[in-house]
């Protein structure tokens, strides 16, 4: 029997758990950072795995390398964590280690040694962390534990050796070149193993009343890293391969055979600096040999793995944007449908568990359908519009004398619809070739009367298709590749790729008073009509870089100049405004 949700909202308590009940979490840090098993949880229980992807990166990550592929908002990050706690809890001979690029600061204009450098002293920080966290999170009984493992000794050995290396990385000469600073560094050495034998002894404590002795540990450290201050090698950069021998020690340690490293938003290190993939995946490409493998999250189009190749070096490869393609068959439909069901109403019972509250109760069939259309599969930008359309009901409802809506309307969806397509435009309207090419996709989608159209997958196009102005459109999901390698309807060398404008963005006509284009729901359509509208991204290019050739800006009084309208400056390479030469 389905709820009544305009008797339910009266309850301020439900509100409050509505509210968050659709909030995409974005995982940009590790739950180590965040917090600790209850976060971890709490992602376990919201996770929807339609595909069977954990389980397949799981088996997959202990044995070999690779790459996970998706857009924003495809869950990658999730996928990782999941993983990499799934095989820290079941596995006896595997440990894996999650890095977020994005938390990494580098300094500008690095070169190759201090890149090998900085990336190693984040990682041996990650894994010394991360071990450390794994400790606390293990619930057997001090005596279990010791014996199954001499947990204790084991996990106190290696963060004595991993911050030993990571002291050794930090007083190389890029950083430290004097006597006075090693010490600070020896200091702030031995100030974090005893803050790592707090936390332990905490934890052996509260279970065992055992404690690990830190003041004799601490003598014993110093001279250690007393001996290597006084190393005629420790004043170089860091050597790769002495990375990789320090991981091959670490896990003799740890009684494990193999490492996995999960290396997440590699799109984001092109933000930073241009040269930090292709620094890091030499760096990759270098310790990546067994017992250590290595895992990259990717979004399409934001970079490259350079040295890194699929299939070889990353032999295997999760493509996230493949799944959910509701237009590619009845079956993917309905698994689409499936997916998204599962992921409300696991939410639904996470945040308001007593309600028992279904898809349903909250949606008609209809408009479910229409907010799954307008995500294009895309479960971030779903949960947005339906966090949209709930505070679109609620306050309907909270404004309203007694007539109250059932049910989220379609008006709200619809709003909701309008909301996410003015964010996508406002991410590139001071782009003005990305909306050329936007605007001219647009106007050929509306003289075929489709939202989908081909591409031929030629030399020329391909380079297209992976320019910067293209990719931003698919970056911001503002064009969505939905098939790849379909052969054109008539005989061709050429097959053709098969994409789509965001249905958010063309909603007004798509199901407007004056619609103009069907939005493509059937894979027939795709086979008897799309592959024969072929668009070509070279026009558009042609036209942007005719107009940028004939157009110029001073770099002294920042003015753009028309070659057309200041003929005469033109020639003479003359700024019309303050007389300045022109880079042209």
């Amino acid at each position: 029997m389905e709820k009544k949700l305009n008797n339910l909202i009266k309850e301020s308590d439900f509100i409050d758990k509505m509210h968050e009940s659709f909030v995409m979490t974005n995982s940009d840090t590790d739950i180590i950072d965040t917090g600790t098993m209850e976060n971890l949880k709490k992602l376990d229980e919201l996770y929807v795995d339609i595909n069977g992807h954990l389980e397949s990166l799981v088996k997959k990550s202990m044995r070999s390398s690779g790459v996970v592929s998706g857009l924003r908002g495809t869950g990658k990050t999730h996928l990782l964590l999941l993983a990499r706690e799934r095989i820290n809890h079941t596995s006896e001979k595997n440990f894996c280690f999650y890095i977020n690029l994005k938390q990494l600061n580098f300094p500008e204009n690095l070169d190759l040694d201090a890149t090998n450098k900085i990336f190693s002293i984040k990682i041996y920080e990650e894994i010394s962390k991360q071990l450390l966290y794994h400790f606390e999170q293990i619930e057997y009984t001090f005596f279990e534990f010791l014996v199954k493992r001499k947990g204790k000794y084991k996990i106190l050995e290696a963060i004595n050796f991993l911050e030993q290396c990571l002291f050794t990385a930090s007083i190389g000469n890029l950083t430290i070149n004097d006597d006075q600073k090693m010490r600070v560094e020896k200091e702030r050495t031995l100030e974090n193993i005893n803050e790592s034998i707090e936390k332990m002894n905490m934890k052996l404590s509260s279970k065992n009343g055992m404690s690990i002795d830190a003041e004799l540990n601490e003598k014993e450290i110093s001279k250690d890293l007393d001996r290597l201050m006084t190393h005629s090698d420790m004043r170089r950069y860091l050597d790769i391969s002495t990375f990789k021998d320090n991981m091959k020690e670490l896990l003799d340690i740890l009684g494990k055979d193999r490492f996995t490293f999960y290396f997440d938003d590699w799109e984001k290190l092109r933000n930073k600096d241009k040269s930090l993939q292709e620094n890091l995946s030499k760096f990759i490409d270098t310790i990546n040999v067994n017992p250590i493998f290595i895992w990259i999250g990717i979004v399409p189009g934001r970079g490259d793995l350079h040295s890194l190749v699929q299939g070889s070096d990353l032999p295997h490869r999760i493509d996230l944007d493949d799944s959910l393609i509701f237009e590619k068959s009845s079956t993917e439909s309905k698994k689409c449908q499936k997916y998204f069901k599962e992921l409300v109403e696991k939410r639904l019972n996470y945040f308001v568990p007593d309600k028992n509250l279904k898809v349903t109760d909250l949606l008609t069939t209809q408009n479910f359908f229409l907010l799954i259309h307008a995500s294009m599969g895309n479960s971030r930008d779903f949960l947005n519009m339906l966090s949209n359309s709930w505070d679109g009901y609620y306050s309907a409802n909270k404004a309203s004398r007694g007539n109250t809506h059932k049910k989220i309307s379609k008006d709200m969806v619809i709003s909701s619809i309008e909301n996410i397509s003015t964010q996508k435009i406002e991410n590139i309207v001071n782009k003005p070739e990305v909306m050329d090419i936007w605007n001219d996709i647009k106007k050929f989608c509306l003289e075929k009367e489709y939202s989908h159209f081909a591409i031929k997958t030629n030399y020329e196009n391909n380079i297209l298709v992976r320019h910067e102005w293209f990719e931003e459109l698919i970056y911001q999901r503002i064009i969505h590749r939905r098939r790849r390698g379909m052969s054109q309807k008539e005989a061709s060398y050429d097959d053709v790729d098969i994409y789509a404008i965001n249905y958010s963005m063309i909603y007004d006509r798509v199901a407007g008073r004056n619609k103009k284009i069907e939005f493509v729901l059937d894979s027939d359509i795709i086979h008897n009509k799309i592959r024969r509208y072929i668009y070509s991204p070279a026009i558009i290019f042609s036209t942007i870089e005719s107009r940028r050739n004939e157009i110029a800006k001073c770099k002294h009084c920042d003015k753009e100049v028309n070659k057309n309208d200041n003929e005469y400056m033109w020639k003479q390479k003359k700024c019309p405004s303050c007389g300045s030469e022109l880079d042209i």
